[in-house]
């Protein structure tokens, strides 16, 4: 089965009502509930602010606890489960932040990550999400009390274009360390599935459009799950990268 993406190029006018470029509709990957809602209320933004806050300290506790612990195993089973616990609280506020996002998408992470990599591989990914997560928090918070005065928290203008050079960055440096090609692969497929989702949520999706459009196109042409010939899943691989290299720097150059 090929990755599950719309085909049809759509012209849509920019976020700010100027003239569109042509950008093919872009979707979360599939396991990713993100982005189903673009504005919260007044009253979802007074309960989410305490659960913003509450998980600061959360985060920063847990990752104290868990440089104190003993082994290796011990430190990756009490940030899960902190995270865990972290990311069920946010639920029922359907918390459309940074931090959850990069706490959930850790998560997914750390379970690919299982039995494909080391212990420590599997701690050092965790804990660069926390502190990822972490450093959203005044972005998310400013971002917050920015709009206390609005009727609705328009969550359009989220930080996402730097967001996904960042997360991306952080999952495509996972290479060498996992020695799983297949899981090397999913991965690699997860990185690229976020980070053309998440530029194209930015309220610059239109001078994102290069990247989105050659990530887009590769996606389409990837089957979702690895080859099993050795060969075409190296090759796959190959793909995958030189393409996600090419995106980066048409994003960062938007960035500069």
């Amino acid at each position: 089965m090929r990755w599950a993406l719309a085909t049809v190029v759509i012209f849509l006018s920019t976020i700010a009502g100027g003239a569109g470029s042509p950008v093919a509709p872009v979707y979360p990957p599939q396991g990713f509930d993100e982005g189903t809602q673009t504005a919260l209320s007044q009253e979802q933004l007074d309960a989410i602010k305490p659960w913003a806050n509450d998980s600061k300290l959360a985060l920063e506790d847990l990752l104290d606890m868990a440089a104190h612990s003993g082994s290796l195993e011990d430190q990756k089973d009490i940030l899960v489960r902190g995270i865990q616990k972290t990311v069920l609280e946010s639920a029922p506020r359907k918390t459309e932040l940074l931090l959850r996002y990069t706490l959930n998408r850790a998560l997914k992470v750390a379970h690919e990550l299982e039995g494909n990599s080391k212990v420590d591989t599997q701690v050092r990914v965790l804990r660069a999400a926390m502190m990822m997560a972490l450093s959203y928090y005044n972005s998310d918070l400013e971002f917050l009390n920015g709009q206390v005065l609005h009727k609705e928290v328009d969550l359009k203008i989220l930080p996402y274009g730097s967001y996904a050079i960042e997360f991306s960055r952080l999952l495509m440096s996972l290479d060498s360390s996992v020695f799983n090609a297949a899981a090397q692969y999913r991965i690699a497929i997860m990185a690229l599935g976020l980070f053309q989702w998440d530029l194209y949520r930015d309220t610059r999706r239109f001078e994102y459009a290069p990247a989105i459009t050659r990530v887009n196109a590769l996606l389409q042409t990837m089957p979702t799950q690895p080859s099993k010939s050795d060969s075409e899943l190296l090759d796959d691989l190959r793909k995958l990268k030189l393409v996600y290299a090419r995106a980066l720097q048409i994003a960062q150059d938007v960035r500069k």
